[in-house]
């Protein structure tokens, strides 16, 4: 369990703990909500940046590289588009590039589909990564602290929460194993190409894509909560089950 309730206190109430991967989920999965409710994209940015720092974080302390894993990724999700892809155009430019090239050769030769089979097949390093890290940080950093830079300016073109929100979701779904309701949802809201849903067809997807943005936003909200009443219907389901077992 990541959330915890400890009783310490004289008067028997209780502390609720959670974990830092828990603060992460919490927070990518907010700033989810608040895309779809069409909130203010400095405070998106700023809670999924928050996220994103804490997971890369953890990979480091495990001896991962969050820069490898985003690299690598990229490369097999590129390498994976359909030739009918309407965005392909965008990213092919990038096998020019004889390193990625090179990479795409050898998933395409041994058939690689998930990221660990690629990083055990290329275990890539990259150097001078905190100096990516540091400019990558920038935007995030401007919107936290004024100490240094208090009479400064940030580019809105900078602050791009749908990408961050997109790192951030696959670099929780790389250490645990699993997407949440939001992170699913969101996945096909911004590459609906890349993602798949039980029980969404052709046609609905064509549905989808002719509603003006807001409705689409209102839509996808739905949609995660559908998700998550399905999730603990299930989960009371398990319950039951185990009880019955128990007797």
């Amino acid at each position: 369990m990541t959330r915890q309730p400890i009783a310490t206190r004289k008067d028997k109430t209780a502390d609720i703990l959670i974990n830092k991967l828990e603060a992460a989920r919490l927070q990518i999965d907010a700033a989810i909500r608040m895309t779809f409710l069409n909130e203010e994209k400095l405070a998106v940015y700023t809670i999924a940046a928050a996220a994103y720092n804490i997971l890369r974080d953890l990979k480091k302390k495990r001896s991962g590289s969050e820069l490898s894993d985003m690299i690598l990724s990229g490369v097999l999700g590129m390498t994976n588009i359909s030739p009918t892809d309407k965005d392909k155009k965008n990213v092919l430019p990038i096998f020019n590039y004889p390193v990625f090239a090179a990479i795409k050769q050898i998933i395409e030769r041994e058939n690689i589909s998930t990221l660990d089979e690629l990083k055990k097949r290329v275990p890539l390093k990259v150097t001078d990564e905190n100096d990516f890290w540091k400019s990558f940080n920038k935007p995030a950093n401007f919107l936290k602290h004024a100490d240094r830079d208090y009479d400064g300016f940030v580019s809105l073109e900078t602050i791009n929460p749908n990408d961050l929100i997109l790192n951030a979701s696959r670099s929780y779904g790389e250490v645990m194993r699993n997407l949440t309701p939001e992170m699913q949802i969101f996945g096909v809201y911004i590459l609906p190409t890349s993602f798949e849903l039980p029980g969404w067809s052709r046609e609905l997807r064509e549905d989808i894509d002719k509603l003006p943005a807001y409705l689409k936003r209102k839509f996808f909200l739905s949609e995660i909560r559908r998700l998550k009443a399905d999730e603990r219907c299930a989960q009371r389901s398990a319950i039951a089950v185990l009880r019955g077992l128990a007797k």
